[in-house]
């Protein structure tokens, strides 16, 4: 699939929102039946999904997988698991994505590669049930350089109640400028012994949070009540060359 901008769903939108450009999606056509809270409707992209220059791919449903390969050059990628998703959109493309109602064991797994250089790759899941648990696995390839002075942005957002499990790779690297961030938040955390999260930078290295922010300060940062490191693990926000070092921090 090669287009512009590319939202695929589970869920439904009423016909009022979608003439306004009110891009709110709830409910579900796809068997989560109940307000698609219980959590059955799925995703799996087993293809090549590609936006143009500065577009967007959105999967939104509660269990999304990608074993394909995703590209969206200076765009945006979202994965989002819940019952009720909202995009918005500015100038520049998606902007955010918001899960306003959460559903019972949501899921997100990156098995393969998404790429969107100069841009914003998010995963974000919220579980609606305290039993039940969100759980993002990356164990695939995210890449997200920065391109012409934009610094890229990986954020992966497990909830409150959810785990952010990372055994494979998140890079946001920059051969000629300072590097993009990488943020990955949870009530539990794991960088498996084979996770890399590399942030170098030519000019100065960016900025990986892992589990909250430097010594749990930032309140837009969610703190994790677990965070795990396994031994083997790499986080590097390495400055190359002449360049400053990022920062890194396990909270």
């Amino acid at each position: 699939v090669d287009v512009g901008g590319l939202v695929v769903t589970v869920h439904d939108i009423t016909n009022e929102d979608f003439l306004n450009d009110r891009w709110t999606f709830g409910g579900a056509s796809g068997g989560a039946g109940g307000g698609g809270r219980s959590g059955t409707g799925g995703i799996t992209n087993q293809g090549e999904l590609l936006a143009g220059l500065g577009g967007y791919i959105a999967l939104l449903a509660p269990h999304v997988v990608n074993d394909g390969v995703i590209l969206a050059q200076e765009g945006s990628v979202a994965l989002a698991s819940g019952s009720a998703i909202s995009l918005k959109f500015g100038p520049q493309g998606l902007v955010s994505v918001l899960v306003d109602e959460p559903v019972v064991n949501a899921l997100i797994e990156n098995r393969h590669l998404v790429r969107a250089p100069g841009g914003l790759v998010v995963m974000t899941a919220q579980s609606a049930n305290a039993i039940f648990e969100s759980v993002i696995n990356q164990s695939g390839q995210v890449e997200v350089p920065s391109v012409r002075e934009v610094n890229g942005r990986i954020v992966l957002q497990a909830g409150d109640r959810g785990a952010a499990n990372v055994s494979g790779q998140l890079n946001t690297s920059s051969s000629s400028g300072r590097a993009g961030d990488i943020h990955v938040t949870g009530n539990r955390v794991v960088l498996e012994d084979t996770a890399v999260l590399e942030a170098q930078g030519a000019s100065q290295g960016g900025e990986i949070l892992v589990g909250g922010s430097w010594q749990g300060g930032d309140p837009n940062v969610q703190q994790a009540q677990t965070t795990v490191v396994k031994k083997g693990a790499r986080l590097d926000a390495s400055g190359v060359g002449t360049g400053s070092g990022g920062t890194v921090v396990a909270w």
